[in-house]
């Protein structure tokens, strides 16, 4: 058997030639220092768990990206990690910030002037604060906000799939209150 290569830069040499052995020797000397770094995000422990594994699947697509001119290995998986986890804290704070907006849209407001338009827009908003939160959600976002099925997807975190089945599920039951003559 062969013996582990000596330096960072050796493993990851050896993993873009497909060493496994070299990967896990890698993860072992490097992840207690990611594990620390990521640690300084306050993410959860669960989210830099999944992140750092994210990390080391990469380098093993990837080792042969790895350029020494630039830096060593760990300033290379730093600057990797450092990316992931600013990724993740914008999802977060993205969603967190949309759902909060919405909250704060579809707080009973004051009565709508009289007129025609203004009793459509009331029902309609009325209507749409009867859905489902996960419903109400999607319809506010599309529909209010004009956010692609993409965007959505991204800042609940959810497929694009779940996103166009909910919108679905969100206009037919629009239809059946409003053809009711519900949401008033």
């Amino acid at each position: 058997m062969e013996e582990t290569p000596k330096t960072d830069a050796d493993l990851v040499l050896a993993i873009a030639g497909g060493d496994r052995e070299a990967l896990g020797a890698l993860y072992d000397r490097l992840g207690p220092s990611l594990a620390s770094a990521a640690s300084r995000f306050g993410l959860a422990s669960d989210v830099r768990e999944d992140i750092l594994h994210d990390l080391f699947l990469e380098v093993w697509s990837h080792a042969y990206e790895y350029d020494p001119e630039r830096g060593n290995v760990l300033t290379w998986l730093v600057v990797r990690l450092r990316s992931r986890c600013l990724d993740h804290l914008r999802r977060r704070n993205l969603h967190a910030h949309l759902v909060t907006r919405n909250q704060e849209r579809l707080r009973p407001r004051d009565p709508t002037p009289p007129g025609t338009a203004a009793v459509e827009r009331s029902r309609l908003r009325s209507a749409v604060a009867q859905l489902d939160d996960d419903l109400r959600q999607v319809i506010w976002m599309a529909y209010f906000e004009g956010a692609s099925t993409r965007d959505i997807a991204e800042a609940l975190e959810i497929p694009r799939g779940t996103v166009k089945s909910r919108l679905s599920r969100a206009r037919a039951a629009l239809g059946k209150t409003l053809a009711a003559g519900g949401g008033a």
